[in-house]
């Protein structure tokens, strides 16, 4: 992918959702995915897209693993999940 709608694209076409809450407090700068039947989700980092969108170039030296990272997002990790029955 070169540009961001590509790579949400890609994204939609293995069932992931752009969450529309982007600028959630939990990850501030990070676009966010989510994949409810695979209980996970994806981050990237707004700084990897230029203003128009398009992918910037990034050397191996330049990268950085907290740009692009993969979260759990399966029910039994929510803390307010407690079986309490009110």
């Amino acid at each position: 992918f070169h540009t961001f709608k590509e790579l949400d694209d890609l994204l939609k076409a293995r069932s992931f959702k752009l969450d529309i809450d982007q600028f959630s407090v939990s990850s501030p700068g990070y676009f966010t995915w989510l994949n409810e039947k695979a209980e996970f989700g994806i981050k990237a980092s707004h700084s990897l897209f230029d203003d128009d969108g398009k992918l910037k170039i990034i050397t191996p030296e330049e990268w950085d693993d907290e740009w692009v990272e993969t979260f759990d997002i399966s029910s039994s990790s929510d803390p307010f999940d407690d079986d309490i029955p009110f």
